[in-house]
């Protein structure tokens, strides 16, 4: 079980490193690292993978419901990981791995 300064250092180490690769993430990876830092809301990051240009494959939509059901099952919020994992089901993108293992996720629920 990670410990709260854990979390924290964790948080201040993919901080730094974003920053130092701020040039070479395109927005869709930049919001990601905003998101798993605390930057960025869930329900902010879950519309930015909304745009029209996202859902031309859907895997954005995919990745934003998986992340945030991961952030959501990592603060003890059971029933919230699973209808976001239940989302990125939904998008039907049994080739993406976040695909699979939501699956395996809400199986272990």
């Amino acid at each position: 079980m990670e410990t709260p300064g854990q979390k924290a250092a964790a948080i201040s180490d993919l901080s730094s490193y974003l920053a130092a690769q701020d040039s070479h993430f395109d927005p869709w990876h930049a919001n990601i690292g905003k998101f798993l830092t605390g930057q960025m809301p869930e329900k902010d990051f879950i519309s930015s993978a909304q745009s029209d240009a996202a859902l031309k494959t859907n895997k954005q939509l995919c990745e934003a419901y998986f992340f945030s059901a991961a952030m959501r099952d990592l603060a003890g919020d059971k029933a919230g990981a699973a209808d976001l994992y239940q989302k990125c089901i939904g998008t039907g993108l049994q080739d993406f791995s976040g695909y699979q293992i939501a699956k395996a996720r809400l199986a272990a629920h």
